[in-house]
């Protein structure tokens, strides 16, 4: 599996060592997943998230906390050949251009027709 076919879920689901989901797609439902470690992102079109009860955040306070680092991964950061993201090219956003003014002169509806036309608005 690729790494982009994890977008736009309708759920998500997490197991011990992977992470699976829902997509839909314009002819079907479609059921991925994908080894962990993986990142995933929540956005507001997911259910809303379950909290814990009370019992369960007690019991996640006496579950040890793991640290890893890039070397328990098998990831060199000085190494420049590994696969990552790479900007391309940083352009500022154009200056906008002064629009156009119609005034009202009982034709505007007609300038307003043409501009549009005119623009391959309409």
């Amino acid at each position: 599996m690729s790494k982009n076919e994890l977008v736009s879920l309708s759920s998500v689901e997490i197991s011990a060592d992977s992470v699976a989901g829902t997509r839909a797609s314009d002819d079907a439902t479609m059921q991925v997943s994908a080894a962990l470690p993986a990142v995933i992102s929540i956005t507001e079109t997911l259910p809303d998230a379950r909290f814990p009860n009370f019992k369960g955040i007690m019991a996640a306070k006496k579950k040890p906390l793991e640290v890893k680092t890039l070397a328990d991964y098998g990831i060199n950061a000085d190494d420049m050949t590994a696969s990552r993201g790479i900007m391309i090219k940083i352009d500022e956003r154009p200056a906008r251009a002064a629009g156009i003014k119609i005034t009202d002169e009982g034709d505007a509806a007609q300038k307003l027709a043409a501009f549009l036309a005119e623009n391959r608005l309409v």
